[in-house]
């Protein structure tokens, strides 16, 4: 049965993320008022006739191939993943198919991969904190049998290959700890609680086995004094503030309630904070 539950939750995660990116690609780029105006209420947005798969749903399927190639090998450790991981991020950065208005960071970094001498570290766009990194993680918190360090370690390094500050590796984090307690049952009225106190246990918590010397690009002193640089911004994000793509959000937590989203971002997505409203910083 509990095996049984998992595939429904995780097959309604990834048609509900296809199904909202979908719905919600009209309005990208656009605040609420400018939502409702031109399109009404959210939730009786129609879906158009030829609905996109968007750029955010092409990065997810890519994750997602390149964690079932990884794990088809062994166990889920950062050298297996990294390779198959980098390729799906360059195959979708040169498909003809990436024509759907990703963001600058993705296309910068991923044209940087391409490079197979350059280390990832070096590719990694370590200012950026836009949320397309958080867009894409769901496949991670869906994986059964994967330990905290595993679930972590493997949302953060997806995350890290383009986004590279310390904000994107710990929204990406909170994220995948959201879809895994949700896919296990948990209710969303006590979701908030617990993102709370995963946050605080791991909010200088540098996950060198998976980042490497990432780091080092920043102009912090220790690896801890730069994750820790997220904890006034993602972190935050389990209280519930305004912050970056807070996984706590309500409308978040219903739509996965229902098995009907796969990330916080569309149709709510649009005017929740600069970074997310910002084309350029994705």
């Amino acid at each position: 049965m509990a095996t049984l539950v998992h595939k429904q939750a995780a097959t309604g995660s990834l048609i509900g993320l296809a199904l909202g990116d979908a719905l919600g690609y009209p309005t990208e780029f656009n605040d609420v008022a400018t939502i409702i105006a031109k399109h009404g209420p959210w939730r009786e947005l129609p879906l158009a006739r030829h609905a996109y798969v968007s750029d955010d749903t092409q990065m997810t399927l890519a994750l997602g191939r390149a964690v079932r190639t990884a794990m088809d090998r062994g166990p889920l450790v950062p050298t297996r993943l990294l390779r198959p991981l980098r390729e799906e991020f360059v195959d979708w950065y040169q498909s003809p198919e990436n024509n759907r208005a990703p963001g600058r960071t993705c296309l910068t970094a991923c044209s940087l991969l391409k490079d197979e001498s350059r280390p990832w570290q070096d590719a990694s766009q370590i200012h950026s904190k836009g949320c397309g990194a958080n867009m894409r993680v769901a496949p991670i918190g869906l994986i059964q049998g994967l330990s905290d360090e595993q679930r972590a370690g493997a949302a953060q390094l997806q995350s890290a290959l383009t986004h590279g500050h310390p904000t994107a590796l710990a929204a990406s984090d909170l994220t995948a700890h959201a879809v895994r307690l949700l896919a296990q049952g948990a209710e969303p009225a006590g979701l908030t609680g617990l993102l709370r106190s995963y946050a605080l246990e791991n909010r200088s918590h540098y996950h060198e086995r998976w980042l490497g010397d990432l780091w080092r690009r920043s102009q912090d002193p220790s690896p801890e004094q730069f994750i820790a640089r997220a904890g006034t911004s993602a972190w935050r994000s389990s209280t519930g503030s305004s912050t970056p793509c807070a996984p706590s959000r309500p409308r978040a937590t219903r739509a996965w309630r229902r098995g009907r989203a796969g990330s916080p971002r569309r149709p709510w997505r649009p005017g929740c904070c600069a970074s997310c409203s910002s084309p350029t910083s994705r």
